[in-house]
């Protein structure tokens, strides 16, 4: 009798829990107001900031309910903008979502993934590259580079590389919005290398005539100060000479 008693109230609670959790699409609608709120861009003077309360929020609702659908759409414009702020932002609601939902999220997603990230990636924004390596970084750790559907992901992210050394060697400076300035460019290289060391084989060549490239631009001003000191030397002299006579 008391082990029925104990069923019919274990099946009790679990059908007032059933009850208590909200629909599916309550709960998408939770999600999709969190990321709204996080995406806010206006002057925020509260400490912590509603966006990144909001973003702890986010996280502590994925970790909640794990089978809330998140859609890309969300926040994938967040990831095209001009301001810099608004892309780091997106940068840190695609990692908190990709803390849960990695896999089936990256997946599914994962042509408008590439485009977004190696569009971060290119950017002359050292904050938002930085940010973008951060989430490349998850992918790396768990993703193996020889799976299929994710090797477009990192052939894309190889040419950016490619593209970045290639023209740090050839160019007299500056970026634009297909070849990052070559800081940029090893720090996608070094995250690279600290998830799977055989990546950065491809690109030692082209990696140490930067290195060159980059002693040769540091040594030359003291050339140049050097050489001048010398003619000025020169000239005095001369000049010293010619009054002596």
């Amino acid at each position: 009798h008391d082990v029925k008693e104990g069923k019919l109230a274990g099946a009790e609670a679990a059908a007032a829990a059933a009850a208590a959790t909200p629909s599916r699409s309550i709960l998408d609608m939770i999600v999709n107001l969190l990321i709204r709120v996080a995406s806010t861009t206006t002057v925020q003077r509260d400490s912590p900031p509603l966006s990144q309360r909001a973003l702890a929020l986010l996280k502590d609702a994925l970790k909640l309910w794990p089978n809330v659908m998140v859609k890309y759409a969300y926040f994938e414009k967040l990831l095209g903008m001009d301001q810099v702020h608004v892309v780091c932002m997106g940068l840190q609601i695609l990692q908190v979502v990709l803390e849960f939902h990695m896999t089936s999220f990256v997946l599914t997603n994962m042509k408008s993934i590439q485009e977004a990230i190696g569009r971060c990636l290119r950017s002359p924004s050292l904050n938002v590259v930085n940010a973008a390596c951060k989430v490349m970084r998850k992918i790396c750790r768990a993703f193996p580079p020889q799976q299929s559907k994710i090797m477009p992901f990192f052939r894309h992210i190889s040419d950016i590389v490619e593209v970045g050394l290639h023209h740090a060697i050839t160019a007299a400076g500056g970026a634009n919005a297909d070849k990052p300035p070559i800081h940029s460019t090893v720090l996608i290289l070094s995250t690279l290398a600290a998830e799977n060391p055989a990546k950065l084989e491809p690109h030692l060549s082209p990696l140490l005539k930067v290195l060159l490239k980059l002693a040769r631009d540091h040594c030359a001003p003291a050339r140049d100060d050097a050489a001048r000191g010398s003619a000025a030397g020169d000239s005095s002299a001369s000049t010293s000479g010619t009054a002596a006579a």
